[in-house]
């Protein structure tokens, strides 16, 4: 087989080179007459019988055909063949073959002499190829395998992997920031609804820092929107009495005093603010209006006095400092109020009423 195979493999090359100098142009190859151990039998019966019988060399020519076609199926059947790259495929030759074998069979019948120089050449041609060709040697394909890059650091790396650790490093916090934290906790907890949790933090923000009254005024005010009047005025009460500079408490017990009816104490709460020229301005506000609605006008004029001199141009405490004077029978201090009042209220009510006072006042001055 092998020997066959490199008569095949030389007659292709030998086209290759015939195409690459005059161009391609189809080959008509002439195979020999037998092939393997039918080649010297074929010689032989050349040789001795020259003048054998047309139905013989048929008959030959036959097994012939049918020997060609067992060698290629079988070098079809063994993988790795020692086919150069760039040759015919074994089907091709084949398919070739039969075509050079038709084409033979159509010929008229050749002499005997024809027959000995074509089995001369074939023999020669095979000698010369063993000679001239090397012996091959099939390599093994290679196996490739595919390794990921961790895999080919974790072989060639003699030193283990280090895993990186999470490290927590806790933070201390000083006392003042532990308080803000929990009353911004607590503020969350609001928002969310749960009261009592905010409720817990607010509550361990002052027993840290007693003196951090959003804290204290937050604490007050969920109590009281718990209807809880008493624990909020006790918590408020306890603030005023610790930090008595401090106006948040006064304001809002005085609020929640307020909003259960309790006008008296509200305004008691306030202790006089228009005596404290630092005060707020919505004290002075809250407790010139229930000092207004308790009629008590020498509270609520003071109160008013207080914010007019801080703002003159305000319509409403013009207005509440006018009545407080009106109604205490200041008439020329109330008429002059009323008059400013006219030039900076854009309510027609408020105007109206102004307006109206000025003439009764003004008749009453004429009487």
């Amino acid at each position: 087989m092998s020997v066959i195979n490199r008569v095949l493999n030389d007659i292709e090359q030998r086209n290759e080179q015939e195409k690459s100098a005059q161009g391609y142009e189809p080959v008509q190859i002439k195979e020999p007459s037998s092939i393997g151990k039918w080649l010297v039998v074929l010689i032989f019966l050349v040789i001795c019988l020259s003048g054998a019988s047309y139905w013989l060399m048929q008959q030959s020519e036959n097994e012939e055909q049918t020997s060609v076609a067992e060698v290629v199926v079988k070098q079809e059947q063994v993988p790795n063949s020692d086919k150069p790259v760039g040759t015919q495929e074994p089907k091709v030759i084949a398919e070739e073959l039969v075509k050079n074998e038709k084409h033979s069979e159509a010929e008229d019948i050749r002499t005997p002499e024809v027959l000995e120089s074509e089995a001369k050449e074939v023999v020669s041609a095979v000698v010369q190829t063993q000679e001239k060709k090397p012996k091959e040697v099939v390599a093994d394909l290679p196996i490739i395998v595919e390794a990921k890059p961790n895999d080919i650091k974790a072989r060639t790396s003699k030193e283990p992997v280090k895993q990186q650790k999470l490290s927590i490093t806790p933070v201390k916090m000083s006392t003042t920031e532990l308080a803000q934290l929990k009353l911004t906790q607590g503020l969350k907890a609001q928002k969310v609804g749960e009261i009592a949790k905010a409720q817990e933090h607010w509550q361990e923000a002052l027993t840290l820092m007693p003196s951090l009254h959003d804290a204290r005024v937050q604490l007050a005010a969920s109590y009281f929107g718990e209807n809880n009047v008493q624990k909020a005025i006790v918590l408020l009460s306890d603030g005023n009495k610790k930090y008595e500079t401090f106006d948040g408490y006064r304001l809002l017990a005085a609020q929640i005093y307020y909003q259960s009816n309790e006008l008296d104490k509200a305004l008691l709460t306030l202790s006089s603010p228009y005596l404290d020229s630092d005060a707020s301005t919505e004290n002075l506000t809250l407790a010139a209006s229930i000092a207004q609605q308790l009629k008590r006008w020498p509270v609520a004029m003071a109160n008013y006095q207080q914010l007019v001199n801080r703002q003159q141009s305000n319509p409403q405490w013009l207005l509440g400092l006018a009545i407080a004077q009106d109604a205490q029978q200041l008439t020329p201090k109330a008429l002059q109020n009323y008059q400013q009042l006219l030039m900076f209220t854009r309510d027609q009510g408020i105007y109206n009423y102004a307006q109206q006072r000025i003439n009764a006042l003004q008749s009453e001055l004429e009487q």
